[in-house]
């Protein structure tokens, strides 16, 4: 009987043990799942400059400088769902969108894409008068069934970054949509990586390939040059830099806020959001603030 009781007490001692390790590895794997889905990283996404770069920035000589405001939107559309959280704070309605075209229009801006401020900047191109720059990250359906209607109602430029490995998923825009809003004349695809990772402190080989592949598979796949990145969630440092530089990627944008480009930020250029502000607002939003980061 005691040696019963005694394999007994052992029995269950054994069993908690086993329950508590198989519970920790499940908080674990929580904690993890937690930390890399996408609505996390958001939170992380940054939008200032790597105190490494805005160093090497602060103690370079003043060079030419522009001030072109390029507008960042995501979404445009009418979100059915309510609880997507996400997609309502990074939306914005197409009657908003529309009267922000209307006011840029009306008030004399000229729409270019972000591969003509390349040309800018290289001098193969000279800026026009009161140029302002639309983007659209991730190249969600919307782009084609609300935007690329108003592109071509006002004909205006725009440029779409895409997500490489997410076309053709659920939301996002199929390559037939895709080509079609390349044929308008009034889109241009930059790469937005493979699978939209955190580009900043990743290994050397997961960010080479996020972002040269990137590139590789959308101009294989609709024969175009890819000259402009859009980095995911606006998460960049040295290492990334370089990878688009080396990747023969002409310009990159981030999510710093700010309206001048030089030759010194062409591969993390500064991009604003419009919100909601249309007429005057808009305007005075884009002419009245210097944005100065560095």
């Amino acid at each position: 009987m005691k040696l019963i009781k005694k394999n007994r007490v052992l029995f269950i001692v054994v069993a908690i043990l086993l329950l508590l390790g198989i519970s920790r590895i499940l908080l674990n794997k929580i904690a993890l799942d937690k930390r890399t889905s996408p609505a996390a990283e958001k939170k992380l996404a940054t939008h200032r400059l790597p105190e490494d770069i805005k160093k090497e920035l602060q103690k370079t000589s003043s060079i030419a400088t522009f001030r072109v405001p390029i507008l960042l939107y995501h979404y445009v559309e009418y979100v059915k769902d309510k609880g997507d959280t996400i997609r309502q704070s990074l939306n914005i309605n197409p009657y908003i969108f529309e009267k922000q075209i209307q006011t840029l229009k009306d008030a004399g801006y000229t729409f270019i894409t972000v591969g003509e401020l390349g040309k800018v900047l290289d001098a193969e191109m000279s800026l026009p008068r009161k140029p302002v720059i639309i983007t659209f990250d991730d190249g969600y359906e919307d782009f084609y069934t609300d935007v690329l209607p108003l592109l071509k109602k006002y004909n205006v430029k725009a440029t779409a970054y895409i997500v490489a490995g997410a076309m053709g998923r659920l939301n996002y825009m199929s390559k037939d949509e895709i080509g079609k809003a390349i044929e308008s004349g009034l889109v241009e695809i930059g790469a937005h990586s493979m699978y939209h990772r955190y580009l900043k402190g990743i290994s050397y080989n997961e960010a080479k390939f996020e972002i040269e592949q990137s590139k590789a598979n959308l101009e294989q796949e609709f024969g175009v040059s890819v000259v402009s990145f859009a980095y995911p969630y606006g998460a960049f440092d040295k290492q990334a830099v370089k990878f688009v530089q080396d990747a023969g990627f002409k310009t990159s944008v981030s999510t710093v806020p700010g309206i001048d480009v030089s030759d010194l930020n062409r591969y993390f250029i500064f991009r604003i959001r419009p919100g909601a502000r249309t007429g005057i607002e808009l305007l005075q939003y884009l002419e009245g603030n210097s944005f100065k980061e560095y």
